[in-house]
């Protein structure tokens, strides 16, 4: 596999920055970023594009490193020196350092990294600031939440761990100067695993779906586990870094990598929910068309002048507004220039969810238990197998009740994706009369919620001659449910996907849920929005991380929709 970057170009940089400086190292850094941009919801793409332009949060990941040695009082912002002996953080004592020679530290009682996580991100909220102080908080946010996960960045002693001289994978030295522990955790270890920045992400993606990982905790949590970790990790002056040592904490790395950049994405994610802001100038989200035919690039919406270029078959371009003047569509094509194209040759289609938000609500991105669950009615399925009544065969009656409802909610709450995707679950027995108690009402609190989310179908399996007990062991077609399954972008495997289920009782009334209708929708980047009820299916987790990622569903769905024109359609609907 490729490197991140040799390990002798990681220390070089790092002899060339005060020791002590950076957490992580640019390509952690990096990595965390660029993992938390996959969780982000849109709105907080939406004002991620606001602040940033062009900017990626990858690309601003080290900034807070690159500017420190001009900003001195930013020195101690980095980390928390909690003592190696302590057993948490302590606010005053780790935070005021009075005797610290770095500029402001005699009057500065937030000079650690946990107190400035919580005040940038009340900066990075506050609408009456100026775009550049809140751009510059969120510069601090990508950087400060990476640091505070590496767990040398949450200990005291030894000037966090430079001070540990260590043999690192047989050499003494890093580079110009002797190796120690805390750089070993910044770079050394990471370039080790000879992973580049995407493959990195994708292993941490991996991980975050076989352990389920979740968002949680606060930047004070966040330290206790890190100092912990240094605790655990301590090394002698003069100790060794092997593969014994590597292999052991690497899985440390991994999970605190893959913790801040989940946590990154849920703080964002928090922030521009309570802040809801407003599109770039220009108006429009970047929303991309196709060229269906020949056409001129014209300098205004009209046919009066001379084309300013041709347009091929094929071509894309990018709407400067969202819809047509005097049949026309205001573009730029992809060498840079703009002009305008007759309408009736572009097909414009939403990039992401970021657009298809202005088509309806605006997403939560959680779910909450105070929504409303209307009891499930029961109704028996007449079929040429005979009748199946709404328990099934009494296999796992609270289930079957669930799953064999036919009631159609009357309103349903917008949510991301992500609200599904990243529900937790208690792990339990196949049937949930087997369940515990505790696990019953853990459950109880969202099932039954009526939602609507976008995505993407990427599987259509018809459970015809499986015999479920839900329906009673019939095989038909007609008699059985089918399973689809949905991710969150264009492109995702199957495992990282929501299971969404139509059943029997609602098939009859719809005849274009089939998949020679839908074959134009699935495995496709062209999104689909899917209303229905909230279910826990107990009975499949042998499929976690193969062809789900959780065992929440939407089941029954009552509702298909696709993007067409710039407006959600019903595929009952069309022809």
């Amino acid at each position: 596999m490729k490197r991140i970057a040799s390990l002798a170009a990681i220390l070089l940089v790092i002899c060339l920055l005060p020791t002590g400086l950076i957490g992580w190292g640019r390509e952690g850094h990096s990595v965390i970023a660029a993992l938390a941009e996959r969780h982000l919801t849109p709105n907080a793409k939406l004002g991620l594009q606001t602040l940033l332009g062009g900017e990626s949060l990858t690309s601003i990941a080290s900034w807070a490193d690159d500017i420190r040695p001009q900003r001195d009082e930013t020195y101690n912002w980095h980390f928390v020196d909690i003592p190696k002996s302590a057993t948490s953080f302590d606010e005053q004592r780790d935070c005021f350092r009075p005797d610290d020679n770095h500029a402001g530290a005699q009057t500065d009682h937030h000079n650690c990294v946990v107190d400035r996580i919580g005040m940038f991100k009340q900066a990075l909220a506050d609408q009456n600031a100026s775009p550049t102080d809140r751009a510059e908080a969120l510069k601090f946010i990508v950087h400060f939440i990476g640091d505070v996960h590496q767990p040398f960045h949450a200990i005291g002693d030894a000037r966090g761990a430079n001070g540990i001289r260590v043999n690192e994978f047989g050499s003494s030295q890093c580079g110009s100067r002797p190796c120690n522990l805390h750089s070993a955790w910044d770079d050394g270890l990471i370039a080790h695993s000879g992973m580049n920045q995407r493959d990195y992400v994708t292993h941490l993606e991996q991980l975050i779906s076989d352990q389920h990982l979740t968002a949680s905790g606060d930047p004070q949590d966040w330290a206790n586990e890190s100092h912990k970790y240094a605790q655990d990790a301590w090394l002698d002056d003069g100790s060794n870094i092997d593969e014994s040592y590597y292999n052991s904490q690497i899985k440390v790395i991994d999970q605190r990598m893959a913790l801040a950049g989940l946590r990154l994405a849920a703080l964002l994610n928090d922030v521009f929910t309570q802040s809801q802001p407003q599109a770039p100038s220009g108006g429009v989200a970047k929303k991309e068309a196709e060229v269906t035919r020949n056409a001129n690039l014209r300098p205004d919406p009209s046919s009066a002048h001379a084309p300013i270029e041709k347009l091929h078959l094929g071509d894309e371009v990018e709407l400067v507004e969202l819809g047509p003047v005097s049949g026309y569509y205001h573009v730029t094509t992809e060498d840079g220039r703009e002009g305008w194209v007759s309408s009736h040759y572009v097909d414009v289609k939403p990039t992401s969810t970021l657009e298809l938000t202005t088509a309806g609500s605006q997403p939560a991105s959680d779910i909450s238990e105070n929504w409303g669950k209307p009891t499930p009615n029961k109704t028996t399925l007449t079929g040429p197998d005979g009748n199946c009544p709404w328990n099934g065969n009494n296999t796992d009656p609270d289930t079957y009740a669930r799953k064999n409802r036919s009631d159609v909610p009357t309103q349903y709450h917008d949510v991301d994706f992500s609200a599904i995707h990243d529900l937790p679950f208690p792990n339990d027995k196949p049937i949930r009369a087997n369940w515990s108690p505790e696990h019953l009402a853990e459950i109880a609190r969202y099932e039954g919620v009526p939602l609507r989310t976008i995505g993407y179908l990427v599987a259509f399996k018809p459970q015809n001659g499986h015999g479920e007990g839900t329906n009673c062991g019939f095989t038909l077609a007609s008699e059985t449910d089918t399973h689809m399954a949905l991710v969150g972008e264009a492109g995702d495997a199957e495992k990282n996907s929501v299971v969404i289920e139509f059943t029997p009782r609602f098939l009859k009334a719809h005849a274009h849920w089939s998949k020679t209708f839908l074959s134009k929708w699935l495995d496709t980047d062209t999104p689909v929005r899917i209303s229905g009820w909230l279910l826990l299916d107990p009975d499949h987790r042998n499929h976690l991380n193969k062809f789900r990622y959780t065992l929440w569903e939407i089941h029954p769905i009552t509702k298909i929709e696709v993007f067409e024109n710039n407006q959600w359609k019903d595929i009952d609907q069309l022809q």
